[in-house]
């Protein structure tokens, strides 16, 4: 997380079909890479979060974020 901006990150999970859903009234960024890694980014009051998972389901994943966004 960072205050005021997206937080900085030594690698990139940059998918170009990354999708836009809006998960508890607020956009956030998912997609999901190669190795089946999830990932997402999204301001919530005003600080910056990146989520990453590994080994969780698509459902298991959208719960974790959403349980951060209340």
């Amino acid at each position: 997380v960072a205050k005021g901006k997206m937080p900085f990150m030594d690698c990139f999970f940059y998918d170009p079909e990354m999708e836009r859903s809006i998960i508890n009234n607020l956009e956030v960024l998912i997609g999901r890479n190669e190795d089946e890694m999830y990932f997402a980014e999204f301001m919530y009051q005003n600080v910056g979060f990146i989520i990453i998972a590994d080994g969780l389901t698509e459902d298991e994943f959208i719960a974790i974020i959403a349980s951060v966004i209340k």
